[in-house]
């Protein structure tokens, strides 16, 4: 096996988590490789139809203050086309499907639907992404991740157990293992064994700073580290991706970015996409592309922490047993702008220790 793999925001790096070249691949991942190549399903274009019919009120949305709840941490949801499929038919029927919003009240009226309207239409185009690097997923769902959440919630079996030991010894030896263990009453501690080896190896690395950028420079000025980063944007991309840049800055460690802009063939280019979520290639880190409606302050602060060298801290993967996606935010405390983004997300401190260690040293 290999130390470590990321999930990009784009997708995984090339990176297998196992040394197999081949891949023993179900009819489901033949299938949705193909459905990458193939037009989106009918209810997926009406879908996306109906999303924009409503900007308007999405726009008189935009102007009112909305509290998220707050999200469970620690837990694995899933998506599949079957379901989304079956989402989709359910809103084409709905109330938005007739519905005409042009005013304030009219938007407040059907926030929820809009809400889960626009929910949908994200969840379908991670969908589509996700099969379209289905070989990649495949890998990924051979890692335990779900038997290490059993086990670190209490709620693991034998199974749990000897799945966790797999991935650094054979079935037979882990099952052996495990026999002594009951045998002595000491499970506890080959279960804490394990957990800890499977966090130094697939946790650990995706809160820990990559490779830095080779066109990222840092500067020492007046006591504070600068890091320069050079951006290829238009005037209002660039600005975006100034006002992202505050996300980056931390008075008590000293750091924070300088965007400069600039037309170098090493700037960082800012592209627009027309489907599919925002991005950043974490093979090449040379353009952050931001997808329609994804383009706020704390999306480009996340996709310029790919740039910088972060990797995303959350896990996706295929599940076979399911036939569909899964995913885990794998972040402790629910706040890590590099693991999901909501209105408390920020950088941790350590992030900008790490920076000034790899750029400024």
């Amino acid at each position: 096996m290999t130390v470590a793999l990321f999930v990009s925001s784009c997708g995984p790096s090339q990176i297998n988590p196992f040394q197999s070249n081949t891949i023993n691949a179900s009819l489901t991942v033949s299938q949705a490789l193909k459905m990458c190549s193939d037009q989106s399903a009918e209810e997926f274009v009406a879908i996306s139809a109906l999303r924009s019919k409503h900007e308007l009120g999405y726009q008189w949305l935009a102007r009112v203050v909305v509290t998220n709840p707050k999200k469970e941490l620690n837990t694995i949801s899933y998506l599949s086309r079957k379901e989304l499929k079956a989402k989709a038919i359910e809103m084409l029927s709905g109330p938005l499907a007739s519905a005409e919003i042009i005013s304030l009240d009219q938007a407040i009226k059907y926030r929820k639907q809009l809400d889960e309207l626009k929910l949908l239409q994200q969840q379908i185009e991670r969908l589509e992404f996700l099969e379209c690097h289905m070989d990649e997923y495949f890998y990924l769902g051979k890692i335990p991740f779900k038997s290490y959440v059993e086990l670190v919630g209490g709620v693991g079996d034998e199974q749990s157990v000897v799945e966790l030991c797999t991935v650094f010894r054979n079935s037979a030896s882990c099952k052996a293992e495990l026999y002594m263990a009951k045998a002595h009453s000491i499970v506890a501690q080959m279960i804490n064994k394990y957990k800890q080896q499977f966090e130094i190896r697939f946790l650990n690395p995706r809160f820990n700073l990559g490779a830095k950028h080779p066109s990222i420079s840092c500067q020492k000025v007046n006591g504070s580290f600068e890091l320069k980063v050079l951006i290829n944007a238009s005037p209002v991309d660039f600005m975006a991706v100034k006002n992202a840049a505050k996300f980056w800055r931390s008075d008590d460690k000293k750091v924070s970015l300088s965007i400069i802009e600039s037309n170098n063939a090493e700037a960082i280019k800012i592209n627009r996409i027309a489907s599919g979520p925002s991005h950043v290639n974490m093979l090449e880190r040379s353009s952050i592309n931001l997808a329609p409606g994804l383009d706020h302050p704390k999306v480009i602060a996340h996709e310029m922490g790919h740039i910088l060298g972060y990797p995303d801290c959350y896990f996706e993967a295929w599940d076979k047993e399911k036939e569909a996606f899964l995913y885990l935010d794998l972040d402790p405390m629910g706040n890590n702008l590099m693991c999901n983004i909501n209105e408390k997300a920020v950088i941790p401190d350590q992030y900008f220790d790490q920076l000034i260690h790899s750029y400024c040293r």
